[in-house]
């Protein structure tokens, strides 16, 4: 399990060194969402490692993990398709995506 939060705050860091690297000072709506997100599901995770001991009250953060989750995948497609409309609307989306 240990392995797969570092795996997961490795991803939140390269996201963070991009925003960086790009110079973005004002992240879209979209964005700033899936931060909260993120952090939602950190009280989330935090009360799940809690109930661990007696495993006692885990399924309403199980539940509540997955819904943040869902919503986030939502979101995060969304956010591509915006891009691409509004970035791309005469056709030119061919240019960025892998051949």
């Amino acid at each position: 399990m240990t392995v797969r939060l570092d795996d997961v705050l490795d991803g939140i860091q390269a996201i963070a060194e991009t925003l960086v690297i790009y110079d973005v000072t004002t992240p879209t709506a979209e964005a700033q969402r899936l931060a909260a997100i993120i952090a939602e599901q950190s009280v989330e995770l935090v009360a799940l490692m809690r109930g661990l001991d007696g495993l006692n009250g885990l399924e309403a953060h199980l539940k509540g993990g997955h819904d943040l989750e869902r919503e986030a995948d939502g979101r995060w497609r969304a956010a591509i398709g915006r891009l691409f409309r509004e970035r791309y609307r005469h056709g030119d989306a061919a240019g960025v995506l892998p051949r």
